[in-house]
């Protein structure tokens, strides 16, 4: 097993230290009336990096303003408390109106104090962080390597910053010099344990209409970097696969099955079975160590087999993500799924065969897609063997190919305009981003109910949902109510 350092969870003060910031919750505007169906899950991205800042023996705290449902002011008047040397935030662009207006109320209370951002939006937009001195600092790539020696350079208070791959910062002349390298760790099985012990892990609650016990629930990542490359990821471009190692796997999930009492896993990785060799060798130990865990992970359909999926089920597979997107072939083919409608109903068939339980991921309103082709997506969600369906509205979040597509085809937009990367459609309250000209958006959202009605309202699924319900509270039943209200409102 490897060895997790333990530490004091909230310090008073966070002396020549790093405190790791969550930001606050943004399922107010992004899901309204339906928000208490989308619980805070564990940064987990933070506890990688916490992980290495202190297995090299950097002092290392976490606040989690999502979880705790901080404000603003009151996330603000906790770091004032905590005085930490530096603060790390990682922004996604959904997040990102909430975390510029964190950092500026951060940077009047403490202009001392360094601000280090992460993550592909704060990539992406690192000269507008910078510029507008929201942010000291910004991390390309993954950060557990990288933070470290940024953070000892903070510290010693060393001009050698230029000298930090993939770091965009301002130098002695105040000009913001912006690294175009990435960072991306080669040997995963080098980091440490992700730091468990900064948070408490039993007070995240994941959603319960996956059927999985909530509050013992936990989440990993065994690879990452993804070989497909849709048009619409911004997570995993230009990274090359990696993987941990069976063995690392197997000491994880022992660790958060005995320190725990982890009952079910979600593996993260979006490309779990990309190396069959270590999906077999994995789940064989699973098998032969008697290991009692239910799991589930994504998966893409060309790597699906009756084989594969016999073993995963024996070694506690309960569900598979799939991300269908469209039912139309020539879709999928511009978004460079590389898949096809008939490889997915194959897949999705195999995987119902074997007992295990699928859900499909759908994107409604891809560029050039009408409303023809959104009623074909519709249809074929219904006729496919799925346990469960969402079905989203198109973003083409910064970074992405589909983001740069969309500039180039001419469609009007404000990439500024962060509350419209936020839209859900008929869940929440913000306007959208940026819609297809052949599908107005008002139609689009009608349609995105009309697909929610055919597929949930019907007796099987309906079914499936009640059997559910064993884990819900009663905020999640009354959620609920107000979706199929919405969906009933809304559908054409």
């Amino acid at each position: 097993m490897m060895e997790h350092k333990t530490v004091k969870k909230t310090p008073n003060y966070l002396e020549e230290g790093v405190l790791l910031v969550s930001a606050p919750s943004i399922m107010e505007k992004t899901f309204s009336s339906a928000k208490s169906l989308y619980k805070p899950i564990e940064p987990l991205g933070l506890l990688y990096i916490a992980g290495n800042l202190l297995k090299n023996n950097i002092n290392t705290s976490i606040l989690d303003c999502n979880l705790e449902g901080l404000s603003i002011d009151e996330s603000v008047n906790e770091i004032e408390k905590i005085k930490p040397m530096a603060l790390g935030i990682s922004c996604l662009t959904a997040e990102a109106y909430l975390v510029e207006e964190l950092l500026k109320r951060v940077k009047d209370a403490m202009p001392d104090l360094k601000i280090i951002m992460g993550n592909m939006h704060a990539s992406y937009f690192s000269d507008y962080y910078l510029g507008n001195k929201l942010s000291d600092y910004v991390v390309h790539g993954e950060g557990e390597e990288v933070m470290v020696d940024l953070v000892r350079a903070i510290r010693e208070k060393t001009n050698n910053i230029k000298d930090i791959r993939g770091v965009s910062y301002h130098n002695d002349e105040n000009e913001i010099i912006i690294s175009s390298e990435k960072n991306i760790v080669s040997d995963l099985d080098s980091l440490p344990l992700p730091a468990w012990n900064l948070v408490e892990p039993n007070k995240y609650r994941h959603s319960f209409y996956y059927n999985f016990n909530p509050s013992r629930t936990r989440m990993m990542i065994t690879s990452r970097g993804c070989p497909i490359g849709c048009s619409f990821c911004v997570i995993h471009e230009g990274q090359k696969v990696r993987h941990h190692s069976p063995e690392r796997v197997i000491d994880e999930l022992e660790f958060l099955i005995k320190d725990y009492g982890t009952t079910h896993i979600n593996f993260l990785d979006a490309m779990f079975l990309s190396k069959t060799s270590r999906t077999i060798k994995l789940c064989e130990m699973i098998i032969n160590r008697n290991i009692k865990v239910k799991w589930a992970c994504e998966a893409h359909v060309n790597f699906i087999n009756p084989e594969i999926l016999s073993l995963m089920k024996r070694a506690g597979c309960e569900t598979i993500y799939f991300g269908i997107e469209s039912g139309d072939d020539n879709l999928l083919k511009n978004i460079g799924k590389k898949s096809n409608t008939e490889q997915i109903r194959k897949a999705i068939t195999m995987t119902a065969q074997v007992g295990i339980k699928s859900v499909g991921f759908f994107m409604l309103g891809l560029p050039g897609e009408t409303e023809a082709l959104t009623r074909k997506t519709i249809q074929f969600s219904l006729s496919l063997p799925l346990d469960m369906a969402i079905f989203s509205i198109t973003v083409p979040y910064p970074g992405s190919q589909l983001f740069e597509d969309v500039k180039k085809r001419g469609d009007k937009f404000d990439q500024y305009d962060w509350d419209g990367f936020c839209n859900t459609g008929i869940l929440g309250q913000n306007p959208p981003i940026w819609s297809p000209a052949e599908l107005p958006y008002e139609k689009l959202k009608k349609l995105q109910a009309e697909a929610m009605k055919k597929f949930h309202f019907r007796p099987k699924t309906v079914y499936r949902h009640l059997k559910s319900l064993r884990y819900a509270t009663t905020k999640d039943i009354g959620a609920l109510f107000n979706v199929a209200r919405l969906v009933i409102k809304n559908a054409l």
